[in-house]
């Protein structure tokens, strides 16, 4: 990453969860450091220049203020010029079911940010409007088969001509790396309380 960039926008990114405590400020920071996912968002310019997002199973909003963090940067100047510009969030909405999840995001963005609006509801269930850009991100395999078409069909129906559905799920064939994967969120569902 760009000289700078990948320490200022993580500062910038966890400076919004910092009134939530500790365990949720070090939490982000180690989230969007250790997960590559992030950057590649970024650096390979995935999202519209003026994005509608809808991100199902948002957990603490952690996209959300990843980008309106690279925003900030990008209009001080501190930003890679390989780099596409990052998109100006136009309305960042999240469904998420965890309610500690839920408590966490807007005790982060209460005082912040308008155009960032998370709910709790079960992605299954809950209407998904309209968005440009839809985010499910480590989400779907918590659903069983019929909910996950169900979903997916709401993806479709929710999207307009040209809309971008932006998805991540294990690869199952992956062998160790997929089974450790599995392992650790089994271990982190029960620890919070989930089958």
């Amino acid at each position: 990453m760009h000289d700078g960039l990948h320490p200022a926008l993580l500062d910038a990114a966890r400076a919004a969860y910092r009134p939530g405590g500790r365990i949720p400020y070090y939490f982000v920071r180690g989230k969007l450091a250790g997960d590559p996912l992030y950057r590649q968002l970024l650096q390979r310019g995935l999202f519209p220049p003026h994005a509608d997002i809808l991100d199902l199973g948002c957990g603490k909003a952690l996209l959300a203020s990843w980008l309106l963090a690279a925003e900030k940067l990008y209009a001080c100047g501190i930003w890679p010029p390989s780099w596409p510009a990052p998109p100006c969030v136009r309305r960042y909405r999240g469904i998420e079911r965890m309610a500690r999840d839920v408590d966490r995001a807007h005790a982060a963005f209460s005082a912040g940010d308008a155009r960032v609006d998370i709910v709790r509801g079960d992605i299954a269930q809950a209407e998904f409007g309209a968005a440009d850009t839809i985010m499910l991100l480590d989400v779907l395999h918590y659903l069983d088969y019929t909910a996950q078409e169900n979903v997916l069909q709401k993806v479709r129906a929710a999207l307009p001509p040209g809309g971008r559905l932006l998805a991540r799920v294990g690869d199952a064939g992956a062998g160790l790396p997929h089974r450790l994967s599995t392992a650790v969120d089994r271990a982190i569902a029960r620890v919070r309380g989930h089958r």
